[in-house]
């Protein structure tokens, strides 16, 4: 009788925890790709994902590598009105390639080039 019993408490246990609904894991969209063609591309539901994703690591107000912060909207504006930002991603003459390490995905390179031409919607 122990047994069944011990069975069955587990059984419970662990089937109560079982989670199969990403919106339940992460609440308010917490989790979001970046790449998704059905989110609007403006600064705040891409752009920023983005830039989290590849370059506040090193580009920071905390840590301004190369006295560059992309935390912002401005900031980020900033650098793409002064041809730094995408010289930087695409690796272009003059411009030191950005992320150092591991290229940034060409379809977040493709979404912002989008929202550049958009003229850069917040």
């Amino acid at each position: 009788m122990k047994i069944i019993s011990l069975t069955v408490t587990l059984l419970l246990l662990i089937s109560s925890c079982y989670y199969d609904k990403l919106d339940e894991i992460h609440p308010l969209n917490a989790y979001q790709n970046p790449c998704d063609s059905s989110v609007v591309n403006t600064y705040t539901a891409s752009v920023q994902l983005i830039m989290a994703n590849n370059c506040l690591s090193c580009h920071s107000d905390q840590s301004a590598s190369g006295g560059i912060s992309l935390q912002t909207y401005t900031e980020v504006v900033t650098q793409v009105n002064n041809d730094n930002l995408m010289g930087a991603i695409l690796g272009q003459n003059g411009h030191i390639p950005m992320p150092p390490s591991v290229p940034i995905q060409s379809c977040e390179i493709t979404k912002l080039n989008q929202w550049i031409t958009n003229n850069m919607p917040q």
